[in-house]
C-alpha cells in the first residue's frame, strides 16, 4: 500500500500550478505521501535486517542507510535532469511548475513499478518474521 499511496501523492503534486493553493494542492498530497513513505521505509528497514545475526546488525543497518543515501543522490540527479529538460530553459513560475509536474509524474511511475516488484520478490513467512509461533510472541530482553 505504501508505494500506491506515494504514487497517488505524486500524481496529486502534478496538479500544482504557479498560482495554486497550499491547502488544496500541497497539504493533502504531503499527508498522503507521509503515510505512504512511512509504510515503505519502516518495513524496508525491518526486511533488510531480517535474519541478520545480531553481531552483524550494525553493519547491515549501515549498508541500508548508505544505500538509501546513494539512491537519494541518484534520484535527485535523475529528477533534476528531467525537470531541467521539461522547463526548456524557462525561469518563470509556470515553466518551473511544468518541470516539477513532469518530475512528479516520473516519480509516480517509479512508485507504481515498485508495488508489484515488492509483492513478487518479498517472500518471508509472516510467523517467522514476527517471531511468533502462531500463539504467543517471543520477547527478547537485553
Amino acid at each position: 500500500m505504501g508505494p500506491v499511496f506515494t504514487a497517488a501523492a505524486m500524481l496529486w503534486f502534478t496538479q500544482v500550478t504557479a498560482d495554486g493553493s497550499y491547502l488544496v494542492n500541497m497539504l493533502p498530497a504531503l499527508l498522503l505521501m507521509g503515510a505512504g513513505l512511512g509504510m515503505v521505509f519502516v518495513p524496508m528497514q525491518n526486511l533488510a535486517l531480517f535474519g541478520v545475526d545480531k553481531d552483524d546488525s550494525g553493519v547491515a543497518g549501515a549498508l541500508v542507510n548508505a544505500s538509501q543515501q546513494i539512491g537519494g543522490s541518484l534520484g535527485i540527479a535523475l529528477f533534476s535532469t528531467i525537470a531541467a529538460a521539461a522547463t526548456a530553459g524557462g525561469v518563470s513560475l509556470a515553466a518551473l511548475s511544468t518541470g516539477y509536474s513532469m518530475v512528479f509524474l516520473w516519480a509516480a511511475g517509479i512508485a507504481i513499478l515498485i508495488a508489484p516488484i515488492a509483492l513478487l520478490l518479498i517472500n518471508i513467512d509472516r510467523k517467522k518474521f514476527t517471531g511468533t509461533d502462531g500463539d504467543a510472541p517471543i520477547v527478547h530482553l537485553g
